[in-house]
This record gives C-alpha cells, sequence and structure tokens, in this order.
C-alpha cells in the first residue's frame, strides 16, 4: 500500500519550512509565506548591499579628500622650507654687511690713528714754525671731526646689523614653528587616511558576506520552488491513483499540513487555483 499524503517525511519533518496557522483555503500562487519570507531575505540583502556600495563610495571620496589634503600639506611644508632657505640667505647677507661695516670701522680707526699721527707732526711742525700751527690745528680738527662721523657711522651699522640678525632670528623660528605645525597636520591627515582605508576594508568584507548571503538565499528560493513543484506532481499522482472524488483535508492529512500548496478541493477533483 501507498504511502498517505501525512506520512510523506518531505511534507512532514521539512528543516526549511516554517510551521505557520491555517491560512485561507484559496490563496493565489504568488502569495505563499514560504515563498514570500526568502523574497524579502532577498530584498532586506539587495537593500544592505546597497547601503554598503553607498557606504563604500563615501569612504572612497573621503579617501580622495584626505589624499588632496595630504598633498597640500606637503606643498606647505616644502614652501616653508623654501622660506626657511631664504631666511638663512638673508642672514648671510646681513652677516655680510656686518662684517664690511666692521671693516669700515677699522678703516676709519686706522684713519683716526693716522690723524693723530699727523696731529702730532703739525705739533712737532708748529713748534717748529708757528705759521703752520694753525694749519695743524685745522687738519686735526678736521680729522676728529672724520673719526667722530666714521664712529657714528659704525656704530649705526652695528646696530642695524643687530637689528636685522633679531628680525631674521625671529623669522627662522616662526619658519621652523609653522613647519613642525605643518609636519604635525601631514601626520594626522596620513591617519586619517589609514583610517579611511581600513573602513574601505571592511566595508568590502562586509559586501563579500552579504552577496555570498545573497546567493545563499537564491539557492533556498530555488529549492523551495524545487520542493513545491514536486509536491503538487505527487498530491495530483496521489490523487488520480486513489480515484477520490471528495478528497478533503479531513481524509488526507497531509492537506492540512500544507493548505498553501493545495488549494481548494473539491468534487471531482483539484481546482485551477491549486494546479
Amino acid at each position: 500500500m501507498e504511502p498517505s499524503l501525512g506520512s510523506s517525511p518531505l511534507l512532514c519533518r521539512s528543516p526549511t519550512l516554517p510551521r505557520s496557522p491555517i491560512l485561507p483555503s484559496s490563496p493565489s500562487r504568488g502569495s505563499s509565506p514560504i515563498i514570500q519570507l526568502p523574497k524579502q531575505w532577498l530584498r532586506d540583502a539587495h537593500d544592505a548591499l546597497q547601503a554598503v556600495e553607498r557606504q563604500l563610495r563615501e569612504a572612497q571620496s573621503g579617501a580622495k579628500y584626505l589624499s588632496r589634503a595630504l598633498d597640500d600639506a606637503d606643498e606647505r611644508s616644502r614652501n616653508a622650507e623654501r622660506r626657511a632657505q631664504e631666511a638663512e640667505a638673508r642672514t648671510s647677507e646681513a652677516d655680510a654687511r656686518a662684517r664690511e661695516a666692521d671693516a669700515r670701522a677699522t678703516g676709519a680707526d686706522r684713519r683716526a690713528a693716522q690723524a693723530e699721527a699727523s696731529m702730532r707732526e703739525a705739533d712737532a711742525r708748529a713748534e717748529e714754525a708757528e705759521g703752520h700751527s694753525r694749519d695743524a690745528d685745522a687738519r686735526a680738527e678736521s680729522a676728529e671731526t672724520r673719526a667722530r662721523e666714521a664712529e657714528e657711522r659704525s656704530a649705526d651699522a652695528a646696530r642695524r646689523a643687530e637689528e636685522s640678525a633679531r628680525e631674521l632670528a625671529e623669522v627662522k623660528l616662526e619658519a621652523e614653528t609653522r613647519a613642525r605645525e605643518l609636519e604635525a597636520q601631514v601626520e594626522e591627515l596620513r591617519a586619517g587616511q589609514e583610517r579611511a582605508e581600513e573602513r574601505m576594508r571592511e566595508l568590502e568584507l562586509a559586501k563579500a558576506e552579504l552577496e555570498e548571503k545573497n546567493a545563499e538565499l537564491t539557492t533556498s528560493k530555488t529549492a523551495l520552488e524545487q520542493t513545491r513543484k514536486e509536491l503538487m506532481e505527487r498530491l495530483a499522482i496521489s490523487a488520480f491513483r486513489d480515484g477520490s472524488r471528495t478528497t478533503t483535508p479531513a481524509a488526507t492529512p497531509g492537506l492540512r499540513t500544507f493548505p498553501s500548496f493545495l488549494g481548494r478541493w473539491t468534487r471531482g477533483g483539484p481546482t485551477e487555483g491549486a494546479q
């Protein structure tokens, strides 16, 4: 004797089919909750995949922005280094001018010494000739005036050299401070880029997992469709073999288990909604 529909292990103990409450006796072909559930899973997986792809595009845009910011920071660092080199060159020029001023002051001192010697010679000549004493005094006064002017010019040059050196030292210190700040910004940008790359890798892994889950859900849907077709074929074959004209859910226990697959059974066999 052939087994009844209620005793089939495929109908009674399928691990993938949930036990749902009794549904209306004549559902449409696409309204089965067993079929709709994988579809909902597929839609959820598709939505999640789109969200991950959107986040991946945003992470890629953030990485491009960080890369551009890093290039800008490198350019600013190079400009700061160039300005520091220019400041050092100006410092060297100021030092050279200070040395020239010192040389001029030394020459003035030497000329002053020569003037004093001339004064002594003039005094000697004055003792020898009073007529020449006035000329010697005039030359001595002129020499003293030039010596004072030379000393004033030397002091002014030294003062300007000191001021220039202080200004250049301040510019150099400011450039070094700015360079350190730019280096810190570059490190922060590099750290942000590394975090963005790590986030991109995580999003790619999540995308791969969602794609794998989507493939599994598609496979599950295909298996459910195949199971449904096999059940319909077996039910139709069993009904024709029994030759029953009054097949009802009470007479066939399997019909109570899966009403959504069977549709309405009436006198003379299944209706069009169950075929």
